[in-house]
């Protein structure tokens, strides 16, 4: 026990060093929860770098998949990874090493990143040990902010009622989420009781004592009849002075200064420049705060998101407008639909990649079916999130929410332009799907000069040789392609399609039919989004040769916006190529 008091400081420091090298990660958490995940790995898990195909193995699933950092430094020290590989290439373009668990690497048994799925996967996995007549056994590792997904909930009573004595389940209760503390977003002060009412063998114990954490363990491998939950009463940042107990390390980048009080070990830090560039969801919340000045029904929504989508200003100024649903997207869009069925005018925010698949039904049948006043906000559309991986990005949103009847989509293309359709949506009560990025984007429009009609594309450029579609962050760099072209003698017109749905046929007819060819550009996937619907429109009336640019039908590649964009022939270099061996003689 001795060796891993040592350890788990030194575990510490090479999860601190991994983070700084990548530029960025979920360090609070990872600091919580690494003595439970060291221990695990140390004294438990019958499992080997050399058995890890064995049938009669230990299962692990990281639940918690943003923890991830420091399961890299628990994996590299069993020798499952090699730490220096890891540190030199951790959410590096091309990487394997993301910011959630890849089960491509040597070690891992199942992706995760999104909530809510670890423990439901891990009693799949006790079931098929029990059914098999196999005595390995299953943990798994959640965050106390996950429990508010409904799925951990079903999992728990699936493990109960099977009494999956070969399952145990560790929560890392730190009592902080993204958005404050767990009591503050959604109040988890029975926990015990909880877990109990499910059949559970329910153990609570100091969260971040090595011995503590052997000991339960060794309970929850003695226990017959019932799986396992341990509670583990952690803190967020443990073992660093500057992060100990802070929600604000969620997902932070220690400055110098904080990185030396943390770490004895001094990297190379990667700090990407915003500069003159604004995030369209900052749009979001200036304009709904200006709305919400004079209108009392505007709600908005946030599944503890607040952060991420730039909406703090608007729960600061307006409490009594605000609600916080804790992790939990279906629940989101459902109580959003029942408020807007009252009278309410409800704008819900959350992770593009969450809220159009978890709550894909929510969507269809609570706020298009219904036709309730609900204007759902996607967050981080796209590849925003950049290394953290496919669970984080949202290829196939377009496609999806187009799909149901009665929802119309938005892809604002800058700041402008956002501030004036989330004004023209206060006006309407029909419901809508706004995809946003993360980052900040360059300015396509100014204040003065933002032309713009409600389900109309906009004509940034009008060109005789070929005409570019894009949406969404795209379209500047469809701009940029239609420069570059310029300077080629092609004479490009680009059509900003912020509205997908309804597409705007009668501008893609007008602009084919002057042209000779057509080019769609959108960070999706080739399925189902602009380049199809633009394809349809063209065939049907105004047959030219149509090129669709977009996200691969694969997992995409490892790396930031940009780098990604740059791979797929998504800049304003890489359309202009595209179009110049792409447009037909003359």
């Amino acid at each position: 026990m001795e060796e891993l008091e040592s350890l788990r400081w030194d575990l510490r420091r090479d999860c601190v060093d991994i983070i700084m090298a990548g530029a960025g990660g979920h360090i609070g958490g990872d600091m919580s929860v690494i003595d439970a995940l060291m221990t695990l790995y140390a004294n438990h898990l019958n499992i080997s770098p050399e058995t890890v195909d064995d049938p009669n193995r230990d299962r692990f699933v990281l639940s918690k998949g943003h923890a991830m950092e420091a399961y890299y430094a628990v994996l590299c020290h069993e020798g499952y990874l090699d730490l220096d590989d890891v540190k030199a290439r951790f959410s590096k373009f091309g990487s394997p090493y993301i910011g959630h668990p890849n089960n491509k690497l040597k070690g891992i048994e199942m992706n995760s990143g999104s909530l809510g799925h670890g423990l439901p996967v891990a009693v799949g996995m006790a079931l098929a040990g029990k059914m098999d007549g196999r005595d390995y056994r299953v943990y798994t590792i959640m965050g106390d902010g996950e429990l508010a997904e409904g799925s951990v909930w079903e999992g728990a009573m699936s493990g109960g009622n099977y009494q999956l004595d070969n399952l145990c389940a560790l929560v890392d209760r730190n009592r902080l989420q993204i958005s404050g503390s767990t009591e503050d977003v959604m109040k988890q002060d029975s926990q015990e009781e909880r877990w109990a009412a499910f059949g559970w063998n329910v153990l609570s114990i100091p969260g971040n004592d090595v011995q503590a954490i052997d000991a339960a363990l060794t309970l929850a491998a003695e226990t017959k009849g019932k799986p396992t939950v341990i509670i583990l009463n952690t803190v967020k940042g443990y073992g660093s002075p500057v992060m100990e107990d802070k929600a604000a390390w969620h997902h932070h980048l220690p400055n110098d200064e904080e990185y030396a009080r943390s770490s004895p070990v001094s990297l190379p830090i990667r700090r990407p420049s915003m500069a003159n560039k604004i995030a369209n969801r900052k749009a979001i919340c200036d304009t709904l705060l200006e709305a919400a000045a004079t209108d009392k029904d505007i709600v908005v929504l946030c599944s503890d998101s607040r952060g991420s989508a730039s909406l703090t200003p608007f729960f600061d100024q307006y409490p009594q407008q605000s609600v916080e649903v804790g992790i939990a997207e279906q629940d989101l869009v459902s109580i959003a639909a029942g408020m807007a069925s009252c009278g309410k005018k409800a704008w819900a925010a959350s992770p593009a990649s969450f809220v159009t698949t978890r709550s894909y039904e929510q969507c269809k049948v609570d706020v298009s079916y219904s036709n309730t006043n609900v204007k759902l906000i996607g967050i981080s559309g796209g590849v925003s999130y950049g290394a953290l991986g496919m669970s984080h990005h949202s290829a196939q949103d377009i496609a999806a929410m187009s799909a149901i009847p009665n929802m119309r989509v938005y892809l604002p293309s800058d700041r402008f332009q956002t501030a004036e359709l989330v004004r023209a949506l206060v006006a309407d009560n029909k419901p809508a799907y706004i995809r946003v990025g993360r980052n900040p984007v360059e300015d396509v429009y100014t204040e003065d000069e933002c032309p713009f009609q409600m389900d109309r594309a906009t004509w940034v450029r009008r060109g005789t040789d070929v005409t570019i579609v894009a949406t969404g962050e795209m379209v500047r760099h469809a701009v940029d392609a239609a420069d570059l072209l310029a300077e080629q003698g092609i004479s490009a017109t680009v059509l900003d399609m912020y509205c997908v749905k309804p597409l705007d046929a009668e501008a893609v007819i007008e602009a084919a039919g002057a042209t000779r060819a057509v080019v769609t550009v959108e960070e999706h996937s080739p399925f189902g989004g602009l380049g199809s619907m633009v394809a349809q429109v063209v065939g049907e009336h105004c047959p030219r040769p149509v090129k669709c640019l977009s996200l691969p039908d694969a997992p995409v590649i490892t790396g930031t916006s940009p780098e990604v964009f740059a791979h797929y022939g998504l800049t304003g270099e890489g359309i202009a190529k595209t179009v110049a061996e792409f447009l037909p003689a003359e």
